[in-house]
């Protein structure tokens, strides 16, 4: 018999990482004040501790998502193996 796999060590490892950075990013956020009409970005720091007087840059929160998103499904495709031509 023949001993299917569905995941090669690779992968799991990038699924491993995918999974802490996306907790990361949720965990420790980017900070932004509203000053005199602009937006001043005040650095990161975790969910419960926030900089006093800011709000979390959820544009940029989901802007580091998608990235780690794209980065990590671009690294597990390239992982697969092709069955085409065989």
């Amino acid at each position: 018999m023949k001993k299917v796999v569905l995941m090669k060590r690779i992968q799991k490892i990038i699924l491993i990482i995918y999974g802490i950075l996306v907790i990361t990013v949720c965990t420790y956020v980017p900070w932004m004040r509203l000053i005199k009409g602009y937006f001043l970005s005040l650095g990161y720091s975790p969910t419960w501790s926030p900089i006093g007087g800011s709000i979390v840059d959820i544009r940029r929160v989901i802007l580091e998502l998608i990235a780690i998103t794209v980065l990590c499904c671009i690294s597990f495709l390239l992982t697969l193996d092709s069955k085409f031509g065989d």
